[in-house]
């Protein structure tokens, strides 16, 4: 499928306007209709697929393609292309009843590929970042969790959790006396109901900063839940736990166990 319209968005960016069937609108900047050609940036033509569906075809004037869009009485529907300025293409993907279906692609202007993103009913639930020379992943993430609507969020925000943080650290004796610091990044799931699970650390530093890093962060309270599609969801996050050690100061944040 991909493929297909990818050559047929091709074909049509090299032949004539004149010989494309359909109605021609012409179309000012802000996309909407004109009849003064001096006024006019895009031309569009709307053809019928075999599924009922409206297919509207976008080109500069100076007959270089745009974009081709399927659409029915509720929006998109069906597969849509949208296309760099030299014709070459630039975002692929599959519509349902005006919502994002199955996997989309994003390609740089020479042609490789450099995202792909997967929806289920307009959510996104996979995302793939591609190295555009070797295309080898460079990061995937998977799971709704990971692609809430609303963010979970701490109660009162950034600053009330790492007020919550300072207060509640206890910095390793091992580590002050082997002078270990840095930050620790934790990564977690905020359940429906605010609660904390799956603590893991994405990032370590040394195994007994690690740890108060993970027993922070089980012992939090619970958090605002994320939200999808309007109902609280899961929500995997990420923190980073700062230790640091400035002795004389004040300001040497955490205490000894």
């Amino acid at each position: 499928m991909k493929i297909l319209f990818t050559l047929l968005a091709l074909l049509l960016s090299f032949v004539s306007l004149s010989h494309v069937q359909g109605d021609t609108t012409m179309l000012k900047s802000n996309w909407k209709k004109t009849n003064n050609r001096k006024k006019a940036k895009y031309l569009k033509t709307i053809q019928s697929d075999s599924a009922g569906n409206r297919v509207l075809s976008y080109y500069t004037m100076d007959n270089k393609i745009n974009r081709i869009v399927s659409r029915n009485d509720k929006g998109y529907n069906g597969f849509c292309s949208w296309f760099y300025t030299d014709g070459s293409i630039k975002k692929e993907g599959y519509y349902l009843n005006n919502k994002k279906h199955g996997e989309f692609h994003l390609y740089t202007q020479s042609g490789k590929l450099r995202v792909l993103k997967n929806y289920e009913n307009d959510s996104i639930t996979k995302l793939v970042h591609y190295d555009t020379i070797t295309g080898t992943i460079l990061k995937q993430i998977e799971g709704k969790e990971n692609f809430p609507d609303v963010d979970a969020q701490y109660v009162g925000g950034p600053k009330a959790l790492q007020m919550w943080i300072t207060e509640n650290v206890n910095y390793p004796t091992e580590a002050v006396n082997k002078n270990k610091t840095g930050r620790v990044y934790i990564s977690f799931v905020v359940e429906p109901d605010g609660s904390i699970s799956n603590v893991k650390v994405l990032k370590s530093v040394c195994k007994s900063l690690d740890n108060e890093a993970i027993r922070l962060v089980k012992s939090m309270p619970k958090w605002i839940p994320g939200e999808v599609e309007g109902e609280f969801a899961r929500t995997r996050c990420q923190i980073p736990i700062n230790f640091t050690l400035d002795y004389g100061k004040t300001e040497k944040k955490g205490r000894r166990k």
